[in-house]
């Protein structure tokens, strides 16, 4: 198979309000959804409609299917898929959100017993921008669907010749090149600080730097889509460390993980969709 010489990379800043907009139930789309097949027994069928723009291939559309419950200090996920259907003898698209809604968290102690308001939901699904047709997507009837819009970033950065490294400028992603304070591992949390428990991803060579005790890591990583990430094998110290140092537990979860997800304050570093093993926060 052929293989393009060259991938578009986009760096997408998130352009919607920090309130997720609402997938519409009805409106004076009707004819243009006719031809969509009516949603199965305990499902509803809702749709996105987005405003014409200019160059909308410089724009894309994140949906999310899940439900906002009260929620303690734990991380909370729910389970299923978003699957792309194909509309047959159209050529037309449509989504269907396969989960039984069941929502999953960590099982850490939360002291002050504080809830809070949240919209947990599946892995979001992002597609193409296009204002000519609506976005259909059929849920448990349940469940609500959200959606953010992205737009790609004006800077250009070069393609690297498959011969000769060219100077290319880094695309700076918004988890590289800070500093993430470990907080909780494999479910527990871990207690320390941002000098002895940390996560930095430099994208100028892709190295990863950690910290989970008194060695320091050093490990290469890939960052695929903002969202996909892999750690290879690095480096560490030999330092001995005093019992109760977790490291060897952190490299694992390391060299396990293969996406993240971040809300710009907290990331978490995740395997498929389990739970997350290693969550991060900020240091300012």
């Amino acid at each position: 198979m052929r293989k393009s010489l060259f991938t578009l990379a986009f760096a997408f800043l998130l352009v919607s309000t920090t309130n997720m907009l609402f997938a519409q139930k009805n409106a004076n789309v009707a004819k243009e959804i006719e031809m969509f097949p009516a949603p199965k027994h305990g499902f509803k069928q809702v749709f996105i409609k987005v405003p014409a723009k200019k160059n909308e291939a410089n724009y894309k559309i994140e949906i999310l299917v899940g439900k906002t419950q009260m929620v303690d200090c734990n991380r909370h996920f729910m389970g299923g898929t978003i699957e792309e259907k194909n509309l047959d003898g159209w050529g037309y698209t449509y989504y269907v959100a396969e989960t039984s809604g069941n929502v999953g968290s960590t099982m850490m102690a939360c002291p002050d017993g504080k809830l809070t308001k949240q919209f947990i939901h599946l892995q979001p699904m992002t597609v193409n921008y296009n204002s000519r047709l609506p976005i259909v997507v059929y849920v448990p009837k349940d469940l609500e669907v959200k959606y953010t819009i992205w737009s790609a970033g004006k800077k250009m950065f070069s393609a690297q010749n498959g011969f000769k490294p060219a100077e290319a400028e880094v695309a700076e992603t918004k988890v590289e090149n800070k500093r993430w304070k470990l907080v909780q591992l494999n479910g527990k949390k871990i207690e320390g600080s941002a000098d002895t428990h940390y996560l930095v991803l430099h994208s100028d060579k892709s190295r990863a730097e950690a910290k989970a005790g008194c060695n320091n890591l050093n490990l290469g990583y890939k960052l695929k889509n903002e969202f996909q990430i892999k750690f290879s094998k690095g480096m560490s110290t030999i330092m001995a460390c005093p019992d109760g140092n977790v490291e060897q537990e952190y490299l694992k979860v390391l060299t396990k993980v293969d996406n993240l997800t971040t809300d710009g304050k907290t990331l978490s570093l995740n395997k498929a969709r389990m739970a997350p093993l290693a969550i991060f926060e900020l240091v300012e």
